[in-house]
């Protein structure tokens, strides 16, 4: 399996690699909305709330929220599953029954109760 920020890829996928340095700032971002608005699971999730491109716009709008409403930020569905990567959190390929392919990725973390 391949990550770039567009997501999950598989292996023999050609895909154009990703120079994560240029998301640092958007890593560290999620990293920082993964510490403080969320908590590990132990068992595998398929709630859309356990979903890497779910979580993405939680970031998103926790962003604006906390910097304004005209706080313009983007962030790629790959960016957050390399932050949650870097922080150790498991993850796997949000594959359904009878999808060929999906960038998503189900995380081994949810939304805190206040969130």
């Amino acid at each position: 399996m391949k990550l770039t920020k567009i997501g999950l890829h598989r292996d023999h996928e050609k895909v154009e690699e990703t120079n994560w340095e240029e998301c640092r700032k958007e890593i560290d971002l999620c990293k920082k909305f993964i510490s403080l608005k969320t908590t590990s699971i132990s068992r595998w999730s398929k709630s859309d709330h356990c979903m890497s491109y779910a979580l993405k716009h939680r970031v998103e709008e926790w962003r604006r929220a906390t910097e304004g409403g005209n706080a313009c930020v983007h962030i790629w569905n790959g960016v957050f599953i390399k932050a949650a990567e870097e922080l150790g959190i498991e993850y796997k390929m949000a594959l359904e029954e009878g999808m060929a392919h999906s960038p998503n990725a189900f995380l081994k973390i949810k939304l805190t109760a206040a969130n």
